[in-house]
């Protein structure tokens, strides 16, 4: 192959990147569950998981590829993990539940970099209920999730790898509501409150070293406080078997950070930019309303009107910060006439 620009060779490198991954997996596991009276039950289980990755490195171009070079990488990763679960379900209608489980994720080779497997204790208690001939169900539950060796996405010298980010404290509450108050219309809640701790986040420099950033780091895309609301409503079939139908959505997204780290500059001072670190709270509402089952011969035609983001905020769901902060702004408010016909 002919290099079409062999000056920028020392910039931008040239030649073939060839790698050759191959990762293996093998586990097992047994569970079992024990009535200890009629209302409560103990729930165990076990599992081993053995994990091989191999990465074949057989050429790089030039600038990209492993810090490590040219060779043959090999790791192996093993972990025993376990779940224990007490549930009481004093009637047909409630369940209340204690839980703890360990979570292991294996290591890797990225970049011919090796990083290491991450685990978590995760805690939970739980309440699941029903109520009024199952027209009303509300469930709650708080966790407290213990990470160690949390693996983070880096940037290195233009290369990806990840860190093993240390140790990391994820502790929250999750509540839902689902009721029928009527024929025809369900009404829906749901929030949710999560706050993430770094414990120790050690991150890896340029001279191979590590520098303690533990009180400096947020974990990125993590909202605090996430919520919704919506109501739906159809009504019985009319003569001609059509059917009105309403619906309003409203999602809530709290402050989200968009970068792990404190921006600075070359001399390691904070930059501007880390006035734009944050996504600001916001709800994005969206309704439709029209017809179904209209019938029109032998077929059926649906009809609707359908209105999305009716606030007009200002939000952007997706956000790079690789090299810089980067943004797509979703639509603003739109309105949409829908006909479909099924034939």
């Amino acid at each position: 192959v002919v290099n079409p620009s062999p000056v920028l060779d020392s910039i931008f490198g040239s030649g073939t990147t060839i790698t050759e991954a191959n990762n293996d997996s093998i586990a097992a596991y047994a569970q079992i569950d024990y009535e200890l009276t009629d209302t409560l039950t103990a729930t165990g289980g076990l599992r081993y998981t053995k994990d091989n990755r191999e990465l074949q490195i057989d050429s790089l171009a030039g600038a990209t590829g492993s810090v490590l070079g040219l060779g043959n990488f090999d790791e192996s990763y093993d972990e025993v993990t376990y779940t224990a679960v007490l549930a009481w379900r004093p009637n047909a209608d409630t369940t209340t539940y204690a839980k703890i489980s360990t979570g292991y994720v294996s290591g890797g080779i990225l970049s011919g970099i090796p990083y290491d497997p991450e685990t978590l204790t995760a805690y939970e208690l739980g309440f699941k209920s029903q109520f009024l001939e199952n027209r009303l169900r509300i469930n709650m539950a708080a966790f407290y999730n213990e990470y160690k060796d949390l693996q983070i996405q880096a940037f290195l010298n233009g290369r990806q790898f990840f860190d093993n980010a240390g140790e990391a404290t994820i502790q929250g509450v999750e509540a839902e509501l689902q009721w029928l108050p009527t024929e025809g219309l369900m009404l829906t809640a749901s929030l949710g409150y999560v706050d993430h701790e770094f414990d120790e986040y050690l991150q890896r420099t340029p001279d191979g070293g590590f520098r303690d950033l533990t009180n400096d780091v947020v974990q990125q895309f993590v909202p605090d406080t996430t919520g919704r609301l919506s109501a739906q409503y159809y009504t019985g079939a009319f003569s001609g078997g059509a059917q009105f139908f309403a619906r309003i959505d409203g999602l809530y997204q709290g402050d989200t950070p968009l970068t792990g780290n404190t921006l600075r500059d070359t001399a390691g001072n904070p930059t501007p930019l880390n006035s734009e670190r944050d996504l600001d709270a916001f709800w994005n509402v969206s309704a439709r309303v029209g017809f179904s089952g209209i019938r029109v011969g032998d077929s059926q035609m649906s009809v609707s009107l359908f209105g999305e983001n009716l606030l007009d905020e200002d939000f952007f769901p997706f956000s790079t910060e690789a090299f810089s902060l980067n943004r797509m702004y979703a639509r603003g408010r739109i309105y949409s006439l829908e006909v479909s016909l099924e034939i």
